[in-house]
C-alpha cells in the first residue's frame, strides 16, 4: 500500500471542523518550501493523534515532526490538555502566541484549569528573549520562523530545486511505499520547458526517472549522494511536463555530476545560481519589450488605477517593487494579457498600479510590443499602434525576467493561462517598421528538447538528437561519445486532406496545400468547426533513412489540442502537449508509407459560431452568479430527447460567449516533421 509516513508539518486551522483551511499566503507562521503539510482540526487532534518516538502519529500510519498552533488567542481546554500531553510525550509544539482563554463564554469555569495548563507549557517562553523550551520529551517554539525551527531540529527540506530560469512553478509531491521506496512526482506548472536540480531527502538511494506518459522506467545515471544522505540530480522537464522520481534501490558505483555537448554542460548536479534583481539598471524609460501571447482565459482588466484587478489578472511579467531594487522614485513595469485585452502595470512600492488598459479581443497567436517613450507607456498589437498611456511620475525599468517567487505583495500574482513565447527587451524606442518585421515573423517556435535523452533501466543509452562531442564525467569515470552530425529530417509538406464527422456544421472534407489553423479558413463551416478533424498525407523514406541505431520520430509541431496518429495503419498513441512527439521507428518502411492524425479541438469556435446564428432560447436569468442562465429548460432537454435541427449545432444551459468573441487555434498546426536520432549505450 503507498501512504505518504513521513510528513514534516500539521498546521492546525482552528476549533471549528466545518472551517476551511486558508490559502497557505495567509499561514502565520508561513510554511518553508520544500516541506510537505497536512490542515488538521480540533477533532482530529482529540481522536486521531498520538506521539511516538518523537513524532505525531495517525492511526492509518502517517506521522508528522511537528504541530504548528498558529496565531490562536482563544483554545478550549480539552485541546490543550491533549496538546500538553502531547508535548510531554516528545512532541514539538510551535505557536504564534500564547493563548490566554477560552473561546466559548459557557467554558469560562474552566480558564483557571486552562491558564494552569497554558503556564505550565510556556514557563519563562516569552517569544523575545526565549524562543525555545523543553517540556518533558517535546519542545515548544514561539517567535521563530518554521525554516529557523527546522535548522533548530536539523530537518532538512524534503525536497528542494533551483532552476535555470528564476521563475519556474514547479509543485510535487512525496510518497512512500512502506520503509524501502520513495517515489515523488514532479509537475511542471509553465507552458514552457525547465531545467531543474533537485534535491530529494532519501537515504543515499539510486534515482530511478518513471514517465508517466509512456511508461518507460530510466535508472538515471547522473546525480550525486550529499553528505547528509541526500540525492541530488538534474531534471529536466518539457512544457506542463511531469515525471515520478523513484528511490528503491541502494546507490551504483557507476554514477557521474555532469554531460557535456562541445564543452557545454548540459545536465549538472551543481545547482543553478539563485536569481538576481535589478536586470535594467540602465534601461529607464527608453526601451522595448516584444512578446508572443496566446491566451486562453479572460485576464482581470483593471477599471483604474481605484480598482487594480490583480488577482487572477494572467501575468506576462510581474514587476517587483522599483524603490527597493532601484531606488527613490524608480518603478518597474508589468505586464498582463487575456483573450478579452492587455495592461500595463507600474510598481514602486506596495502592489502594481495599472497605467494603460486595452479592451480587445485577442486571437489565438498575438504579437505585443510594450514600448516605453521618455517614461510613456503605448501598445502595439499585431503590428499596429493600439493605445497610448500618460507619462510616468518616476523612472520606469522592465520587468522582464526578475525574480517573484518570494514576493510580498499581499495578493500574489497568477500567471498566463495559455501559451506565450520568451519575452525579449530592446535597449531602445522600436519604430513601427521594426514592430511590423517582427510581427511579420511569425510566432515563436516550440521550445526544443534537450540535445540527447537518457533512456533505459536495464541498459542505460543515450539518444542523441545533434551531433558533437559529448562527455559524461563522474567522480570515478569518463565516458566519451563522438556523434556525428544528424542532418536527416523531413517535412511532411505534401497537400493533406483533412475530413470532418456529419452534422457538426463542417464540410465532409477539404484540401489543405499548407497547414494552418482552422479558425483561420475562409469556410465558416471549418472556421467554427469544433470536434474531431482526421487528417492524412503521405511521406517517402529513402533506405538511408533507416539504420539500426537510429530512431525515427514524428514531431506534429503545434498541434490544437490533442492527436492521435497512425502510421501504415498502426495505432501509435495519444499526444496532449508539447512537443507533440511519438516514436514511429517500428511502424515506418523504406518507400511510401500513409500518416494519419486525428485532431480533436475546444468547442469554443462552434459555440461562437452558433453565435452568429439567431438565438433559439432565452438566456438572462440569475443563478446567484451573473445572468446569463437559460430562462427555461426546453421540453426536449426534459425528456432526454436529442437536440432538433436548427442552424445551432450546441446547446448550453448559459450563455457563455457572443459573436465577436476571438476564436481559438484548432487542429493540426505543424510543421509536421520526421525527425532522427542516434542511440548507443551508455557503457560504450
Amino acid at each position: 500500500m503507498c501512504i505518504r509516513d513521513r510528513g514534516d508539518i500539521l498546521y492546525f486551522v482552528g476549533e471549528d471542523p466545518r472551517s476551511s483551511a486558508p490559502h497557505e499566503s495567509r499561514l502565520n507562521p508561513m510554511i518553508p518550501s520544500g516541506y510537505d503539510y497536512d490542515f488538521i482540526d480540533t477533532e482530529a487532534i482529540l481522536t486521531r493523534l498520538e506521539v511516538k518516538d518523537g513524532r505525531i502519529v495517525t492511526p492509518e500510519g502517517l506521522s508528522y515532526r511537528v504541530l504548528v498552533f498558529g496565531d490562536r488567542k482563544k483554545v478550549t481546554l480539552k485541546l490543550f490538555r491533549k496538546i500538553r500531553d502531547m508535548v510531554e510525550q516528545g512532541m514539538c509544539l510551535i505557536v504564534s502566541s500564547k493563548p490566554d482563554g477560552s473561546p466559548s463564554l459557557s467554558d469560562y469555569q474552566d480558564d483557571e484549569d486552562l491558564r494552569e495548563i497554558i503556564n505550565e507549557l510556556w514557563g519563562d517562553l516569552d517569544g523575545e528573549l526565549v524562543k525555545e523550551r523543553s517540556f518533558g520529551k517535546g519542545k515548544i517554539f514561539w517567535g521563530m520562523s518554521l525554516k529557523d525551527v527546522f535548522d533548530r531540529l536539523n530537518i532538512r527540506p524534503d525536497f528542494e530545486f533551483s532552476s535555470k530560469s528564476s521563475d519556474a512553478l514547479i509543485n510535487y509531491i512525496h510518497r512512500r511505499i512502506g520503509n524501502e521506496v520513495d517515489i515523488y512526482f514532479i509537475a511542471n506548472r509553465k507552458r514552457c520547458a525547465e531545467s531543474l536540480v533537485c534535491t530529494f531527502r532519501v537515504n543515499g538511494k539510486q534515482p530511478e526517472i518513471w514517465n508517466p506518459e509512456t511508461g518507460e522506467v530510466t535508472a538515471f545515471p547522473i546525480y550525486e549522494v550529499l553528505e547528509d544522505g541526500r540525492v541530488r540530480l538534474p531534471i529536466y522537464l518539457g512544457p506542463s511536463g511531469s515525471i515520478f522520481v523513484v528511490f528503491q534501490s541502494q546507490t551504483s558505483n557507476e554514477r557521474f555530476t555532469s554531460l557535456e555537448r562541445n564543452g557545454e554542460v548540459i545536465l549538472s548536479t551543481k545547482p543553478f545560481p539563485k536569481a538576481s534583481s535589478g536586470l535594467y539598471p540602465n534601461v529607464v524609460n527608453n526601451f522595448t519589450i516584444s512578446v508572443w501571447v496566446k491566451p486562453e482565459v479572460n485576464a482581470s482588466l483593471p477599471f483604474s488605477a481605484m480598482f487594480p484587478s490583480i488577482s487572477g489578472a494572467c501575468w506576462i511579467f510581474y514587476p517587483p517593487e522599483g524603490e527597493i531594487i532601484y531606488g527613490r522614485n524608480h518603478a518597474i513595469c508589468g505586464l498582463v494579457a487575456g483573450r478579452n485585452g492587455i495592461a500595463v502595470y507600474e510598481r514602486s512600492k506596495g502592489n502594481p498600479i495599472p497605467v494603460l488598459t486595452v479592451q480587445m479581443p485577442l486571437e489565438g497567436w498575438t504579437h505585443i510590443a510594450l514600448i516605453y517613450e521618455d517614461g510613456i507607456p503605448s501598445l502595439f498589437v499585431n503590428g499596429r499602434f493600439v493605445s497610448r498611456g500618460a507619462k510616468s511620475s518616476g523612472l520606469v525599468h522592465p520587468g522582464v525576467g526578475e525574480p517573484y517567487l518570494n514576493d510580498t505583495v499581499t495578493t500574489q500574482p497568477t500567471y498566463t493561462i495559455g501559451d506565450m513565447g520568451k519575452p525579449e527587451v530592446f535597449n531602445k524606442v522600436l519604430n513601427f517598421i521594426d514592430v511590423k518585421k517582427i510581427f511579420d515573423a511569425g510566432p515563436p517556435k516550440i521550445d526544443e528538447y534537450l540535445p540527447v535523452d537518457i533512456i533505459g533501466r536495464e541498459k542505460v543509452e543515450l539518444l542523441f538528437w545533434k551531433g558533437g562531442n559529448y562527455i559524461l564525467r563522474g567522480p570515478n569515470s569518463c565516458i566519451e561519445f563522438q556523434i556525428p552530425n544528424i542532418e536527416q529530417s523531413l517535412e511532411i509538406a505534401s497537400p493533406w486532406k483533412v475530413s470532418f464527422p456529419p452534422g457538426l456544421g463542417a464540410p465532409s472534407e477539404i484540401i489543405l496545400t499548407k497547414l494552418i489553423s482552422l479558425h483561420k479558413h475562409q469556410d465558416i463551416g471549418v472556421k467554427y468547426f469544433s470536434g474531431t478533424a482526421t487528417y492524412t498525407s503521405k511521406f517517402t523514406l529513402q533506405p538511408d533513412f533507416i539504420s539500426e541505431d537510429k530512431r525515427i520520430y514524428l514531431d506534429l509541431g503545434r498541434v490544437e489540442n490533442i492527436a492521435e496518429v497512425k502510421v501504415n495503419g498502426k495505432d501509435l498513441g495519444i499526444v496532449w502537449k508539447p512537443p507533440y512527439l511519438l516514436d514511429i521507428t517500428d511502424a515506418v518502411k523504406i518507400g511510401e508509407n500513409d500518416l494519419e492524425v486525428q485532431v480533436t479541438n475546444v468547442w469554443i469556435n462552434r459555440l461562437i459560431g452558433d453565435e452568429q446564428f439567431p438565438a433559439e432560447y432565452d438566456y438572462g436569468g440569475d443563478m446567484g452568479f451573473m445572468g446569463g442562465a437559460i430562462r427555461e429548460l426546453p421540453d426536449w432537454y426534459r425528456e432526454g430527447l436529442p437536440k432538433p435541427t436548427g442552424r445551432r449545432i450546441t446547446f448550453t444551459t448559459w450563455h457563455l460567449y457572443d459573436k465577436d468573441s476571438p476564436l481559438v487555434e484548432s487542429g493540426l498546426i505543424g510543421p509536421v516533421i520526421l525527425k532522427v536520432s542516434i542511440k548507443k549505450s551508455i557503457s560504450g
